[in-house]
């Protein structure tokens, strides 16, 4: 039996089957905080009270000078040094600001590290958007059947930038602007039991985001999220496997659309709802289709509790991660500690 690290920041939730939980939209009163008091997003502008998290002052909208569009962004803070650095001796002396997974890896590798660097909130969206999200703030609401099975009332922007209940919390992670479309191809690889990094993937993807099309409104996006095409490139052996998949906005209106290609039978298959805990071929089934993203796919079989907000050291401008070689990247036990960089944030 082959095993394999998964390091992933900050809890989502507690999982655990569960009923459908009641939401409503906010008040015009609540939503004009994120014109003043909160950013667009809902995030608090202000800075902390020992200055260590700046406020939000708009975030970076501009290229660094001389970026060719379609080349891996360059890092931004590329001179910055760290400022100190949390290892195996001084971890619990943080241990309030790192997520359980840091503090093993930690307590079983010794020459783990994290690297803090400045904070900088440099996370923006466009204008189309921030007004999305403040119309979103007093039109969005559960489905008819509750907020675990899908959203009404939204397009454009997150939904519920001022969460009352971990389903519209998810909804927001879910529903995040990453632009209307997309097209890349993805390598995947995993270090297994045996330390030797292998690659088990790799395909073209074409992902469609009708949620945040030019001019989508609620009634006219279509009902599906997100729409996405996998065509293997790698290895030999997958080459040409193929799946399309659609993600509804309201699984009880929408059905989880998906179908496979698999070469050698010649014919396209519908599939499953590509969802839940279904394991992921793309990764060897080394994680499950519902830690896609840090969480995908459908929230009704799951319980989600907002359990507040705290500060904690979390991966924040990896830039410089992506420009990096695989190989350099993945170690035995936990990535290379001098291709990442942490920042501490509200989470």
């Amino acid at each position: 039996m082959r095993s394999a690290i998964l390091l992933c920041v900050g809890a989502l939730g507690a999982l655990a089957l569960t009923a459908p939980v009641a939401t409503a939209a906010v008040s015009e009163e609540q939503a004009s905080q994120l014109k003043t008091r909160l950013t667009p997003l809902g995030a608090e502008r202000a800075g902390n009270a020992d200055g260590t998290i700046p406020a939000w002052t708009g975030g970076y909208t501009a290229s660094v000078p001389g970026y060719q569009e379609g080349a891996p962004r360059p890092d931004p803070f590329s001179t910055e040094k760290p400022v100190f650095s949390i290892t195996a001796a001084n971890y619990r002396d943080y241990a309030a600001k790192l997520p359980e997974g840091v503090k093993h890896l930690f307590e079983t590798n010794p020459g783990y590290r994290m690297d803090i660097y400045p904070t900088h909130r440099s996370a923006a969206a466009p204008a189309s958007v921030y007004r999305n999200v403040f119309l979103n703030a007093t039109r969005a609401k559960a489905a008819a059947d509750g907020i675990a099975y899908g959203v009404q009332g939204a397009a454009g922007g997150i939904p519920f930038p001022l969460p009352q209940n971990g389903y519209e919390a998810m909804w927001n992670h879910l529903l995040a602007f990453w632009g209307p479309a997309r097209e890349l191809t993805v390598s995947n690889y995993v270090v297994p039991g045996n330390g030797r990094m292998e690659q088990v993937s790799a395909y073209k993807e074409i992902a469609d985001f009708p949620y945040y099309y030019p001019d989508a409104t609620p009634e006219t996006f279509g009902g599906y999220y997100f729409k996405t095409l996998h065509v293997a490139v790698a290895p030999p052996g997958r080459v040409g496997e193929s799946y399309l998949n659609w993600q509804p906005i309201d699984i009880r209106k929408f059905d989880f659309q998906a179908w496979r290609l698999v070469p050698g039978e010649h014919r396209v298959r519908k599939a499953p709802g590509i969802s839940y805990d279904v394991p992921d071929i793309d990764v060897a089934g080394f994680m499950s289709l519902d830690e896609y993203y840090m969480f995908f796919g459908g929230l009704d079989r799951y319980d989600f509790k907002i359990l507040g907000k705290r500060e904690m050291y979390v991966p924040y401008n990896n830039n410089r991660l992506y420009t990096r070689p695989v190989s350099e990247v993945l170690g035995p036990a936990h990535a290379n500690p001098d291709d990442l960089r942490y920042e501490l944030h509200r989470v």
